[in-house]
């Protein structure tokens, strides 16, 4: 399954962009877009769970993605 969705970042603007931030953006557009591929685990009311990486040695990699910040598919969200 491949998953777009919003994440947190940290990056530099410059001040006569924090000024007038509130003209030009809603917030969505500041944001990265991430998209992670896996195995969809669990669908829970505020997360969708994604198995990423299954180990012999009984450990599994997951990546935990909250539903409001799922972009595509739809039925994530």
């Amino acid at each position: 399954m491949k998953i777009k969705w919003y994440d947190a970042c940290s990056k530099t603007i410059p001040e006569d962009s924090l000024k007038h931030i509130n003209e030009h953006y809603d917030g969505k557009e500041l944001l990265e877009i991430n998209t992670t591929y896996g195995k969809l685990f669990k669908k829970l009311k505020h997360v969708v769970i994604l198995i990423t990486e299954e180990s012999s040695v009984k450990e599994t990699e997951v990546t935990i993605i909250p539903r409001g910040w799922i972009i595509s598919p739809e039925e994530l969200k």
